[in-house]
């Protein structure tokens, strides 16, 4: 899941829903489209094998705030939470 908050308020909140889409509550961030339509125009047709919602979550939270949890050259702690203000 991911959320965007401003000012104290959640405007958005993004859910891996099915095996390749994202459901959406609130207003998301202007990037998600864009990143969307790119995640399924690159999905092979016939490989449900790999389901993209969650690629697109991380795609929305890197394209925010330039950071990629599988990028990471260390993990320190069991799971990391980042609050974006958006």
């Amino acid at each position: 899941m991911a959320q965007g908050f401003h000012a104290g308020t959640k405007r958005w909140e993004l859910r891996p829903d099915s095996d390749e889409d994202v459901r959406v509550s609130g207003t998301p961030p202007e990037c998600l489209a864009a990143i969307r339509q790119n995640r399924l125009a690159a999905q092979p047709p016939d490989d449900d094998s790999n389901p993209i919602s969650f690629e697109i979550l991380v795609d929305v939270c890197e394209s925010l705030t330039g950071f990629r949890y599988d990028r990471l050259e260390t993990l320190t702690e069991p799971f990391i939470h980042h609050n974006i203000n958006y």
